[in-house]
């Protein structure tokens, strides 16, 4: 593994840690590594101009009179500008104003190579002065905006993405051979799965934080506004998609099963050796160490899929739940007295005050006198204590008889709660019933709901186990409520027309036995 400054420059970070003239210059500094990734978001280089006048935007923005040039001095000795031979601007400094003079003193700054941030240049055919955003500048940008934001990843994307790859590689594995397929199978799949571990850590501590402000003292809005950051938190709609009964519970088995006959083949388990020997070139890793390493990463996965992702959706859940609880106590110890109820509290309050605890105060009022004690409320006090276990007695309940009909209905009621929604045959049906041409787009499919969502993805799972062929594309299919990757499933090449002629006949065989069980049903009711 390379080490940190063979990489970036000396003083790469020393921007970030500017805190000169007794201001705190580091908020300025990180505000303009995002305004330089701004400018190049779609250029190459960029003017001395346009960067000097976002820079002094930044400066009239905070508000800052003055930056600090004795460090600037010490670094800009080194590198000698392509324009004056100096790494400090060498123009006349006597007719600009004091923002233009810091702004320029910051691009030296910025552009030397022992801070390396941009780079400056020539333009080919103005002759002018122009920079370049480095790589290990645009790095900081993106880590800067994400721990700004504390943007969460759309985490359900890693569990698909790895089900697509692990299924196309099953179903083309000849096709996969010369196709890197360790860099694209196992070290893609172990990077999904390890970004989805690193978020869901992430969504763990956010809502850990937010639990923790609510066990101290609070005044009645505080409390309010902290709710209302709760609800209308990012991660509750994350951790939403990523329950059991949606995404984890279609894709988590089948991704550790097909992971796990994969590496049952001892030709797999070659190819993906020798592929990693030839990817890590660079380690001269030898046959045992290339195996140990394939293995360890798919062991992650197939560990952290059964059992690290159960472990922190369960403390998730945990939280959220002591949360709740934490809040609703809360509220009602912090709730405002409606005007109508103050006189009473006022006669209520006189006369506890001709009492003392513990002394001649009236058993009823005892409980009154608790509240003192009880000033704040913690995660520890609001957990289910042990249940008190009561003597058991039998008691004699009343039978009702229920006539033919009611059997009936009930029965038929019990045939329905047992219907699961998405099952092969049924994605079968649902396929077939949108089939056009032996093709079905995704575009065609309803997404007015949640649950036409929940089918549109599980008619893709079951594709290959209902003889169809998956191609997923790059662009993503928008509504209101609905966001999904765009895919189009087609007839398997070894799906026969006799395979259709079967499966058509096994349709009417059933649709004829459900017939006459009804039929019979309507016998026995005479």
């Amino acid at each position: 593994m390379a080490r940190l400054f063979d990489n970036v420059p000396r003083r790469f970070f020393n921007p970030l840690a500017a805190t000169a003239n007794g201001g705190n210059q580091q908020q300025f500094y990180a505000e303009c590594v995002l305004m330089i990734n701004a400018l190049f978001a779609d250029r190459m280089q960029v003017g001395r101009e346009d960067l000097k006048d976002g820079i002094v935007s930044l400066l009239l923005a905070d508000h800052i009179q003055s930056i600090d040039e004795a460090d600037m001095d010490t670094v800009s000795s080194g590198k000698p500008s392509v324009f004056t031979g100096s790494g400090r601007e060498t123009l006349g400094e006597s007719g600009q104003s004091p923002e233009d003079r810091m702004a320029n003193h910051v691009i030296s700054y910025l552009a030397n190579e022992e801070v390396g941030w941009i780079e400056e240049g020539i333009d080919s055919r103005t002759y002018s002065r122009t920079y370049m955003f480095t790589e290990q500048g645009m790095r900081l940008a993106d880590y800067i905006q994400r721990a700004s934001s504390m943007q969460l990843d759309e985490m359900s994307n890693y569990l698909y993405n790895t089900y697509l790859v692990l299924s196309d590689f099953t179903r083309h594995r000849k096709e996969w051979e010369n196709n890197n397929p360790y860099t694209l199978v196992i070290l893609n799949i172990y990077t999904n799965i390890k970004s989805l571990a690193s978020s869901l850590k992430m969504l763990r501590r956010s809502i850990k934080r937010i639990v923790q402000r609510v066990t101290g003292r609070l005044t009645f809005q505080e409390l309010m506004d902290n709710l209302g950051e709760y609800i209308d938190g990012d991660f509750i709609g994350e951790f939403t998609r990523l329950v059991d009964s949606e995404n984890a519970s279609l894709f988590r088995g089948p991704i550790t099963a097909m992971l796990r006959q994969m590496m049952d083949s001892s030709k797999t388990e070659e190819l993906f050796i020798r592929d990693c020997m030839k990817a890590e070139k660079e380690q001269h890793l030898t046959w045992e160490a290339a195996r140990i390493q394939v293995y360890e990463q798919v062991t992650f996965i197939e560990d952290f899929l059964t059992d690290g992702y159960l472990h922190i959706v369960r403390d998730i859940r945990s939280q959220m739940v002591e949360y709740v609880m934490t809040v609703r106590l809360k509220l009602k110890m912090t709730m405002d007295i409606a005007d109508n109820a103050q006189e009473v509290l006022g006669q209520f309050i006189r006369k506890l005050s001709g009492y003392a605890a513990g002394e001649d105060t009236p058993e009823s009022l005892l409980a009154a006198f608790r509240i003192l004690e009880n000033y704040y409320i913690s995660q520890g006090s609001v957990k289910s204590g042990a249940r008190r276990r009561e003597k058991i007695e039998n008691q004699v309940a009343e039978q009702t008889l229920l006539t033919e009909e009611e059997i009936l209905e009930e029965r038929e009621k019990m045939r329905r709660m047992q219907d699961v929604p998405y099952t092969k045959d049924k994605m079968r049906l649902y396929a077939d019933k949108y089939k056009i041409h032996g093709m079905v787009r995704a575009a065609d499919l309803p997404l007015d709901s949640k649950e036409d969502a929940l089918a549109s993805v599980a008619v893709a799972a079951f594709a290959p186990a209902n003889q169809m062929d998956v191609h997923v594309d790059n662009d993503y299919i928008r509504t209101e409520k609905v966001q999904l990757r765009d895919f189009t499933l087609t007839d398997s090449t070894g799906y026969s027309e006799r395979d259709s002629v079967q499966s058509e006949k096994d349709n009417k065989a059933d649709h004829m036995h459900d017939l006459s069980q009804k039929a019979d049903l309507e016998e026995e009711n005479g």
